[in-house]
């Protein structure tokens, strides 16, 4: 449950005025647990966002009257380890990881839909997760993307280092699944909204409006019973105007992206399925290969415990003996709005430079030939007994 901590009137010093802000609420979500895994002999420890991703927040409104409000959302993640904040996978900088990685936006909303402008959740990946039947990070396609469409992280299927998939506007590196940029939001109408967001230019000074920048449209529909979800994503390359003549060379696509996915839910039970393809620009085939996968679950929800399986395969398009497939299981017992105990077992199998790990805290797998976590060719289980609680 989320608590309004401040309401107050701020005298506007400039203008002389008065703005009248609603409220501001703090929220958090925590996730920890005990894992152990077999990957190159049997390991165990303690991890932070397991299932979820630990993080901390502030949000504010103002209603502007006629159906308009005004708001904010500053998020960002929480090691539980280290007490740090901040991640690695959504901003590293030479100095250090950025805070509020996951939202620093403003927005307006009303009867015409939502606008949002600053650093927020992209489209597809927020996809990826509303299409996961566990509705989470570890196991499932969740999994695959998060190990192999962020920048920085090794593809799953070939372990080669993936090329940058978004601007660095402010000295950062911008993982895909959060980015700088403005979306804007239709209305519900009957179930339906479509989402758009794009960023421009990374700020090159005097770069082309589509370069360097990410355009992603996405689709949902939802009736309660009956979900789908559809997002698109197109990435231009990074770079820069010729030193000597001014010039910008001309402006290549580095990735698109595709996910698509839908769930059926029928009293206790939650069936779901989704697919996506990531796939490169010719002049990067060398050294990055086009991937795809697909996942297919279901849980069950019976009093305050939710059954789950759900089973993942994602492929090299490229070279066929890259492989892997995932199956995982879960048990999750609520305690009560806040307070969730729950069990992940999850189980990989790799083929050929395939280097999936089958959690998310797992050991960070790789395909470096001698290397004591080479998972070239091996099955990896995971298990995980967690908590998480939210405010």
């Amino acid at each position: 449950m989320q608590r309004k901590i401040i309401a107050l009137v701020v005298a506007g010093v400039a203008s002389g005025g008065a703005v009248a802000q609603s409220s501001v609420t703090i929220f958090g979500l925590f996730d920890v647990s005990l894992v152990t895994n077999s990957a190159k002999g049997r390991t165990y420890g303690i991890n932070s966002s397991a299932m979820q991703a630990s993080s901390i927040g502030f949000r504010g409104t103002e209603d502007l009257g006629n159906g308009l409000r005004a708001f904010f959302n500053l998020k960002e993640s929480v090691n539980l380890l280290t007490g740090g904040t901040g991640s690695s996978s959504s901003g590293a900088t030479t100095s250090g990881y950025n805070n509020f990685n996951s939202s620093a936006n403003v927005g307006l909303a009303g009867s015409f839909g939502t606008i949002i402008v600053g650093r927020q959740v992209t489209p597809v990946f927020a996809t990826m997760g509303a299409v996961d039947v566990f509705n989470a990070a570890s196991g499932g396609i969740g999994q695959q993307w998060a190990m192999g469409n962020v920048t920085g992280w090794r593809s799953p299927l070939t372990s080669l280092v993936m090329p940058l998939t978004s601007n660095n506007a402010g000295g950062a590196v911008l993982a895909s699944s959060y980015a700088g940029g403005i979306s804007y939001t239709t209305p519900n109408l009957a179930g339906f909204q479509a989402k758009v967001f794009v960023t421009a230019g990374n700020n090159i000074t005097g770069a082309p409006f589509s370069d360097n920048g990410i355009r992603e449209l996405g689709a949902s529909y939802n009736n309660g019973s009956i979900s789908a979800n559809w997002a698109y994503n197109s990435t231009s390359g990074k770079v820069a105007a010729n030193a000597v003549t001014g010039v910008f060379p001309r402006n290549i696509t580095e990735s698109t992206h595709n996910v698509l996915g839908g769930s059926y839910k029928f009293g206790g039970l939650k069936f779901a399925a989704a697919w996506f393809k990531a796939k490169y620009d010719a002049t990067l085939q060398a050294t990055n290969h086009d991937n795809s996968g697909w996942t297919l679950g279901a849980t069950y929800q019976t009093g305050p415990t939710r059954f789950g399986l759900e089973y993942t395969a994602g492929k090299d398009d490229i070279v066929s003996t890259n492989k892997d497939n995932i199956l995982s299981f879960l048990a999750d017992y609520t305690l009560s709005k806040r307070t969730n105990l729950y069990a992940m077992l999850a189980t990989v199998g790799n083929s050929g430079n395939a280097s999936v790990q089958p959690i998310w805290t797992s050991p960070s797998l790789n395909s470096v030939p001698g290397n004591a976590l080479d998972a070239r060719g091996i099955r990896d289980t995971s298990l995980v007994l967690g908590m998480r609680h939210s405010f």
